[in-house]
């Protein structure tokens, strides 16, 4: 009896000092202190908190500031309301709420330490050797990367800050999300402000905002990623003109094609007029991307813009086709365009005479195994009023090769081009 009394007076005595330290761990002050120590010393970098209070259910920190090769980031308060218990159990991050107080980014000092590859006497460096001997991991599809490890569900998420630029510029940003999770598609909008404050300078502020919607399968998988958004510029001699960019990624079934899009139009009143648009397929079995292109500009979508910056109307339509295979960065490009390019003076007075010129070119070229190859070029360069400057046809297959730069000819006795 006074044995299991003893037993008794121990397994007491440890079920108090467990609770006493899971009590003191959960101390604002300790966890505090932890991070301090746990941070000092870091070469190159250094983190300070004036306060961490992380339990369970919930996590504030204030007055974060992080420094590393001259960029400095602060933020007046984080927070986040979430359950550990399923972080522990069903290994799910589940977060209600994620704010983001008052962040700062300050790049107007970063610097770029120099990389260091060669010892002394050209000798490798350990690290040197271990990037030479890391192979590349397979390109297996955009999405491919986009595996989640855990379980993620964020409720809300509200982040405000400005960034600091170098030369007199900075922007400001905000970032709102809702309904980040497994089996939902959830959306993150944002609104951005840049400006610089350089007199003079052609560029005053640029307004963005959009939407990025990101869909999460059942099983962690991210198989579609989609962005909305649109953006004006403002200058001294800069239109309001409103630009429109969409953006989507998507793999209807895991480890198949994955399918890509983009365009980029200006709005007029309700409407969006395309100005380019291009389409690709990754296909696993070829494991290769191909797609199309497509631009198609009249003068005067971007006439009030390019004369603001100083450069000459243009109009432009064209279609190509292009390929790529990751693994091996071999690639293939073909495709068509037709020019008209007016005030030419803005670019130099002493072009003024010419006033405007017409472009047609037409061109398919390959790049495998370090070798650029050329299989046709035309070219024809003409002013508004058919006097011919130049004109320029490939009459044989053209190779540059990158190791030995040199140039090598299908057939050297032949002629090369007509120009």
């Amino acid at each position: 009896m006074k044995r299991l009394k003893i037993f008794g007076y121990i397994v007491g005595g440890g079920i108090v000092l467990v609770a006493i330290a899971i009590s003191l761990a959960l101390t604002s002050s300790i966890q505090t202190w932890a991070v301090r120590k746990a941070t000092s010393g870091q070469k190159g970098m250094t983190l300070a908190v004036s306060r961490v209070d992380a339990g369970f259910s919930g996590a504030d920190v204030s007055d974060l500031r992080f420094e590393q090769d001259g960029m400095i980031v602060t933020a007046k308060g984080f927070s986040a309301k979430y359950s550990a218990w399923d972080l522990i159990t069903n290994r799910k991050l589940n977060a209600d709420d994620v704010t983001v107080q008052d962040l700062v980014v300050d790049m107007r000092n970063v610097s770029h330490p120099p990389a260091v590859t060669t010892g002394p006497k050209g000798s490798t460096t350990p690290a040197a050797s271990a990037a030479s001997a890391a192979k590349p991991t397979p390109f297996d599809g955009l999405f491919k990367q986009l595996q989640l490890p855990v379980d993620v569900r964020v409720g809300t998420l509200n982040i405000k800050g400005q960034a600091l630029l170098p030369d007199n510029q900075t922007a400001t940003f905000a970032l709102k999300g809702a309904n980040i999770a497994a089996g939902q598609s959830g959306k993150i909008e944002w609104t951005a402000d840049f400006s610089d404050s350089t007199v003079g300078a052609g560029l005053s502020s640029l307004r963005t905002s959009g939407t990025l919607t990101v869909r999460i399968t059942s099983d962690r998988r991210i198989d579609l990623v989609e962005i909305e958004g649109a953006a004006a510029a403002l200058g001294p001699k800069i239109p309001a003109d409103q630009f429109r960019l969409s953006l989507k990624a998507e793999q209807a079934i895991a480890s198949g094609s994955e399918n890509y899009a983009l365009s980029l139009g200006r709005v007029n009143n309700t409407t969006v007029e395309p100005l380019f648009k291009t389409s690709a397929t990754w296909t696993s079995a070829a494991r290769e991307i191909a797609g199309t292109w497509e631009i198609g500009i009249r003068s005067e979508q971007l006439a009030a813009l390019l004369a603001g910056l100083g450069l000459p109307e243009i109009s432009a339509n064209g279609t190509g086709k292009f390929s790529l295979k990751p693994d091996t960065q071999a690639g293939a490009a073909s495709g068509s365009m037709r020019a008209h390019i007016a005030q030419l003076a803005t670019l130099s007075p002493d072009l003024a005479a010419v006033g405007a010129v017409d472009l047609v070119t037409g061109f398919d070229g390959v790049f495998a195994a370090g070798v650029a190859r050329l299989d046709k070029l035309d070219l024809d360069l003409t002013a508004a009023d058919g006097r011919k400057f130049a004109q320029l046809g490939l009459l044989q297959k053209i190779s540059y090769t990158l190791k030995d730069q040199t140039v090598t000819l299908a057939d050297p006795r032949a002629d090369a081009a007509r120009i």
